[in-house]
C-alpha cells in the first residue's frame, strides 16, 4: 500500500518518491476501540466518521530509528 501512496504524491510534495528516505505505516482496525493521543482534528473526525480512510503526513525524517522489537 506504501508505494502507491508514495507515488501519488510525487509531483505533489517531492520530486521523485526515490527523495524520501524513511516512511512507516500502520493499519488499525476502525472497529476496534484505539486508544488514539497527539492527532490533527482531521485525523480525530476520519476516524469519527468509521469510514475507511487513509492519512498521509509528511515531515522531516526523524534523527534516528528505533526498530520495534
Amino acid at each position: 500500500m506504501v508505494k502507491p501512496i508514495r507515488d501519488a504524491l510525487n509531483k505533489l510534495s517531492t520530486k521523485d518518491d526515490r527523495q524520501l528516505t524513511y516512511s512507516e505505516i500502520i493499519q488499525v482496525s476502525i472497529e476496534r476501540p484505539s486508544k488514539i493521543r497527539r492527532a490533527s482534528k482531521i485525523l480525530f473526525d476520519a476516524y469519527a466518521a468509521g469510514d475507511v480512510f487513509v492519512y498521509v503526513r509528511i515531515e522531516d525524517a526523524p534523527d534516528f530509528i528505533q526498530l520495534p522489537q
